[in-house]
């Protein structure tokens, strides 16, 4: 699998780890 040129396992990085923190938080 090639990298993407945009940041999206960033934006996903970001996003999942909000959301595992706001059902585990």
């Amino acid at each position: 699998m090639a990298n993407p040129p945009v940041p999206a396992l960033s934006y996903l990085q970001t996003m999942l780890a909000e959301r595992f923190e706001a059902s585990y938080g």
